[in-house]
């Protein structure tokens, strides 16, 4: 997967953490804090996924501009638990987080979705419209349904499944919810390493940098230093940013992405040509890789259009 979908597949479930008690359809309280939380989620992911940030968005700028209005739409998306006050807090831990702590798959407390009055199977467009704070979505697509998080040792497809502090894993013949533990803790089959650290000798250590060793089966460089493990000598290397025509796909084993506002079409032995993604208003594929620019989702109707939890009631 290339770091682009890696970045929005990660950014589902927190780009709709914005919203109002109004149930929906109530006078909108939370413009200036969404655009706070668009403001430092962004700035987060630009001081610590500064690659992965450049070629989903192109800069913090542009990232912020495509979120804070998702989180408007939410804030009149039915059911919603989120208030402005709510959504301050987590602006306000996401501009103080770490880079250590990756705050897509783990954000701060203050933005961990909370109850919402919607019953599980009901349609939804953001975790804080569920009762079981979790709305199941797939990467791209516009709605999804008010699911029940799944606890350790069930299978999932994704860690959007499992309850907190939980991470979906893979575990014989399928993928199972595990314990995701932090730096320096033990890690095993039964407890996996958070992002961005790898399992290292039974912990949780730190990836490579470029020119550092790297193992080829678990290609533990740093995801947030633009590197990847070349398999030819095992070694993480900086990867490659190809513009439009150019070519991207496994080559000598790295994989060569796409600059922002492009996709990889591989065209036969993992290569292919980067090409523009489809925009808003045009038709797309649901469920296919990078149908639509980060920020949007391809409806029902299969055309792009702005991510708009509101709508999928």
């Amino acid at each position: 997967m290339r770091a682009r979908s890696l970045l929005l597949a990660m950014a589902i479930p927190f780009v709709a953490a914005c919203g109002s008690t109004s149930g929906g359809g109530g006078a909108l309280t939370t413009g200036p804090a969404c655009q706070a939380w668009a403001d430092a989620l962004c700035g987060n992911l630009s001081k610590c996924w500064a690659f992965s940030l450049s070629t989903s968005y192109g800069s913090a700028a542009v990232c912020a501009e495509r979120l804070a209005p998702q989180c408007e739409s939410a804030a009149k998306a039915a059911g919603s638990s989120l208030d402005a006050a709510r959504t301050n807090a987590c602006a306000a831990a996401l501009a103080k987080a770490s880079c250590d702590v990756n705050v897509l798959t783990d954000p701060p407390p203050e933005c961990r979705p909370v109850a919402g009055s919607l019953d599980n199977g009901v349609a939804c467009g953001s975790s804080w419209q569920c009762n079981s704070a979790l709305c199941k979505r797939a990467q791209g697509v516009a709605c999804g349904t008010c699911q029940a998080p799944l606890k350790a040792d069930f299978p999932c497809t994704s860690n959007e499944d499992c309850e907190a502090g939980l991470t979906c894993a893979a575990s014989k013949s399928t993928k199972i919810c595990i314990a995701r533990v932090g730096l320096a803790d033990t890690c095993d089959a039964t407890h996996a390493c958070a992002s961005p650290w790898f399992c290292k000798g039974g912990k949780c250590a730190p990836g490579g940098h470029s020119g550092e060793a790297c193992d080829i089966g678990t290609k533990d460089c740093d995801p947030r230093a633009g590197v990847a493990c070349d398999p030819t000598d095992a070694t993480c290397k900086p990867r490659e940013i190809a513009k439009t025509g150019g070519e991207c796909g496994y080559f000598s084993g790295i994989y060569v992405v796409c600059d922002a506002g492009q996709t990889c079409v591989l065209s036969g032995g993992g290569q292919g040509a980067c090409v523009d993604i489809t925009l808003d208003g045009k038709s797309c594929k649901a469920g296919t890789k990078d149908a639509c620019l980060p920020g949007s989702v391809c409806g029902a109707e299969g055309v792009c259009r702005p991510d708009t939890p509101a709508d999928c009631q």
